[in-house]
């Protein structure tokens, strides 16, 4: 009984996934191109202003930008997509049989497709180039994981919340600006000070864009495989989080006015 009622699951996400992407792309046809455009022209932008611009000689420095700007945005459109999910279903949840746990889930699994997308198609051209091997490419799997459930459990913690602050999308917005910032996307942590690189190195994002620039720049070195643990511990804290946060707040969900 267990098992059909995960398969209903399952595929009551993929199902509500799919009408989520029908909705979002009815009648356009750029719509989609431009999702999975945007990404790479931000990349392509990024790289053309700090290698030609700024003149950074660092022939490994546009995959290290990789490494950080597509998750980032993945971060980024991610939280602004699911932190007024349960606002914006809550007539459907009130009259439809829908758990309310896997609304955030369809935003985000909506999202991460766009993403895997667009960072799957600058990948290719990095292995055709023979800057990134196809064993890196798989194994970016394990740091795309744990990046994916984080922002999986923080995205339903910021939904949960936002169902009663609902002004929690503007901070959030402000707070996501400044750690644009904070974490090491497009620079290096050993360039930043000994006396403030402790504010960057305790920024969570840090842990989990490092195993991506790891991978990529350095291989799987000890290092990558230390970031990627401290990644994995990271997920499953917020994926304890979002726990907490359903058993306080799901109430809210329901009965929400």
């Amino acid at each position: 009984m267990k098992h059909t009622s995960n398969q209903k699951m399952l595929r009551l996400i993929y199902v509500l996934t799919a009408a989520n992407l029908r909705a979002r792309y009815r009648n356009t046809f750029y719509g989609v191109i431009w999702v999975l455009l945007y990404p790479i022209l931000m990349y392509g932008a990024q790289v053309f202003a700090f290698t030609v611009v700024f003149e950074v000689k660092d022939p490994n420095y546009p995959l290290y930008l990789l490494a950080g700007i597509i998750p980032w945005i993945f971060v980024v459109q991610s939280v602004e997509m699911c932190t007024g999910v349960y606002l914006q279903w809550g007539h459907a949840l009130k009259n439809l049989p829908i758990p309310a746990l896997i609304i955030p889930s369809i935003q985000l699994l909506d999202n991460f497709i766009n993403f895997f997308g667009a960072y799957f198609l600058i990948l290719m051209f990095y292995v055709f180039q023979g800057k990134v091997t196809a064993a890196q490419v798989l194994i970016s799997f394990f740091p795309t994981f744990s990046l994916v459930a984080f922002v999986s459990g923080m995205c339903t913690v910021f939904a949960l919340i936002n169902v009663r602050y609902r002004d929690l999308k503007f901070v959030l917005s402000f707070l996501f600006s400044l750690l644009f910032y904070l974490t090491p996307i497009f620079y290096s942590i050993n360039s930043v000070p000994v006396s403030v690189r402790w504010i960057i190195g305790n920024n969570p994002f840090h842990f989990l864009l490092r195993p991506f620039q790891e991978l990529f720049i350095n291989g799987t070195t000890d290092n990558f495989y230390h970031y990627q643990y401290v990644a994995f511990f990271m997920a499953f804290i917020s994926f304890f989080l979002s726990y907490l946060a359903w058993r306080k707040l799901k109430n809210n969900v329901v009965f929400y006015g």
